[in-house]
């Protein structure tokens, strides 16, 4: 079941609209508000031009090997050294089921 957010805080809102994290109903009423609010609508247009600047001007940098390995650690995945192929379950079926990820 779907719950209309509310806060008093609407930059908590703003962010969360902005970041794609609220659901469709939240979203709509969010819109409306918007809508009706000038002052709210240019907060949510200085936080876009803020994050489109971010995005610009920060090098967008790939996770170390170590952080990937502490993540996967953390969700109890374990990466296998090389894939790991089974026959083919079936007679129609010529390619063989290859895994390279598990849960652990």
């Amino acid at each position: 079941m779907t719950h209309l957010v509310t806060h008093d805080d609407p930059a908590l809102l703003l962010h969360a609209y902005l970041d794609g994290e609220l659901d469709p109903v939240n979203t709509l009423a969010l819109e409306a508000r918007l809508a009706r609010d000038p002052r709210l609508a240019a907060g949510l247009s200085q936080l876009e031009t803020l994050q489109r600047m971010i995005r610009e001007s920060l090098p967008r940098e790939a996770p170390s090997a170590a952080l990937r390995g502490r993540i996967e650690a953390a969700i109890g995945m374990r990466r296998r050294r090389a894939f790991r192929c089974s026959a083919p379950a079936s007679t129609w079926s010529t390619r063989p089921r290859c895994r390279r990820w598990s849960i652990a």
